[in-house]
């Protein structure tokens, strides 16, 4: 089984890694057309999208006018290609299963694809003040995610989207904030550049407070739909300090190397794995003084590698206590 974990692990981590490349691959030939979009001495086709050609080449042809005009610094070209942009994406997964869970490679690569290009508008638009855009599409990921069937195992990517849009319209706000125009007249020119400069803050802090105040609802509408971690599911003090009972009786023998290997944990019921746990027994005792259920004398041997996991006695009696 170690032979077995280390295959395992070698095969996932070159998927990995193959993903990885691709989506990079994809992003640079983006950035590359984009940047090539509109030259006559260029030959590239942009054609438009079919229903036949794969969702990646889809996203392509849509957005790299956008990304062309974004790069160009054309604000108001960026505004009219919006809306053939942004309306087709509501309907484009962003949701998928990784490769530990049984993903598709071909599927992560298209969706992943997808997210590095949300991304990537994300930390372009604010700079050219497109804030509006860039909460819109924000939440468009959002709502895309939410509508989507979500798939046993998917993976969010959110909360990087979130957090790429919030910090890049930050970011702006600071940054043009040097170059407000402020309506209020100095009374002392020796006080003039400390009280503009006072002023300036406290409308930037102004600023930043509506926009967290805008954004925050949709983050908390995110946050909603997630269960961030399974002890969440222990809402209540009974159910906590059982779990604490427990962790402190059996977690020596339960959170080991040996134990939680790949090999005993795939494909493998929590019980049936208890269930083979090998018990010690006194000098003396018989087989009936085994605390295992009889159902599973039949299972597996108990000796074989599979089912070999030892050191466990007082987890085995809490099992078959429950």
């Amino acid at each position: 089984m170690q032979e077995y974990d280390r295959d395992r692990m070698m095969k996932d981590t070159l998927l990995e890694r193959t993903i990885e490349t691709c989506v990079e691959m994809s992003d640079a030939e983006r950035w590359l057309l984009a940047a090539t979009h509109g030259f006559p001495e260029t030959d590239t086709d942009i054609s438009p999208p079919t229903s036949e050609q794969p969702s990646s080449s889809m996203d392509q042809a849509k957005v790299i006018p956008l990304m062309a005009a974004l790069l160009r610094g054309e604000r108001q070209e960026v505004r009219n290609l919006w809306e053939h942009f942004i309306d087709p994406l509501k309907d484009e997964p962003l949701l998928y299963v990784p490769i530990s869970k049984g993903g598709e490679p071909a599927t992560i690569v298209t969706i992943r694809s997808r997210q590095r290009m949300i991304q990537d508008l994300l930390t372009w638009l604010p700079r050219l003040g497109l804030l509006s855009e860039t909460r819109e599409l924000i939440e468009i990921a959002r709502t895309a995610e939410r509508n989507e069937p979500i798939p046993q195992g998917a993976v969010t990517e959110f909360d990087d989207v979130f957090t790429i849009g919030y910090q890049a319209i930050v970011n702006h706000l600071v940054d043009s904030s040097e170059n407000w125009h402020l309506d209020e007249p100095a009374h002392d020119e020796s006080q003039d550049s400390s009280s503009t400069a006072r002023a300036r803050e406290n409308r930037l802090v102004s600023c930043l407070e509506r926009l967290t105040e805008v954004l925050l609802e949709s983050w908390l509408s995110h946050s909603r739909t997630l269960r961030l971690s399974v002890l969440e599911k222990v809402n209540d003090e009974t159910n906590w300090n059982r779990l604490v009972d427990f962790i402190k009786h059996y977690g020596e023998e339960l959170f080991t190397q040996q134990f939680l290997a790949l090999g005993n944990m795939v494909n493998q019921p929590t019980g049936a794995q208890l269930g083979r746990c090998p018990v010690p027994v006194a000098a003396g005792s018989g087989p009936g003084d085994f605390p295992a259920d009889r159902d599973q004398a039949s299972g597996p041997d108990p000796r074989s590698h599979r089912g070999k996991l030892r050191g466990l006695p007082r987890l085995q009696q809490h099992h078959d206590t429950e």
